[in-house]
């Protein structure tokens, strides 16, 4: 069983562009370890890629050599691709002050007043457009006094 609280995922940047077709990258990466997913990063309106990828190996101890190994390939000057731990991202953690919690309300949970002041003002707005529109035909009905 793996364990999944150490990342077997690395994001890696600067990749130069003939790398970035998915199966040249699958053979490089592979060196490193069991590649068991590759996501090359693509600009949505061209689908060109952007120059980085998430690279998912079999294990955390291969995502870390294969990090160790490129980032010495770098420093040396060798190749100009950075490597990284990609850490999984959750839900955004948003705390609200207690003070706050009984004031926020959910839109589709809007208080009974408000609700039959919101039908009120519905009523209104219909019966000020149907009056509008009787004196409209009305006057239209009127017999023309021009000759």
């Amino acid at each position: 069983m793996v364990d999944d609280s150490i990342s077997r995922r690395l994001f890696v940047g600067h990749v130069p562009a003939w790398l970035l077709a998915e199966k040249k990258a699958q053979e490089y990466f592979a060196k490193y370890g069991a590649v068991v997913s590759l996501d090359v990063n693509r600009d949505l309106r061209d689908l060109q890629a952007t120059g980085f990828c998430y690279v998912t190996f079999a294990t955390p101890d291969e995502a870390t050599f294969a990090a160790t190994q490129m980032q010495q390939d770098y420093e040396a000057k060798e190749s100009q691709m950075v490597a990284r731990v990609a850490f999984a991202r959750g839900p955004p953690h948003v705390e609200v002050p207690k003070n706050l919690t009984d004031k926020l309300v959910h839109a589709s949970q809007k208080h009974p007043s408000q609700s039959q002041q919101i039908a009120d003002e519905d009523d209104e707005d219909l019966l000020f457009f149907s009056q509008l529109s009787q004196r409209s035909s009305q006057h239209s009905r009127r017999p023309s006094s021009h000759h």
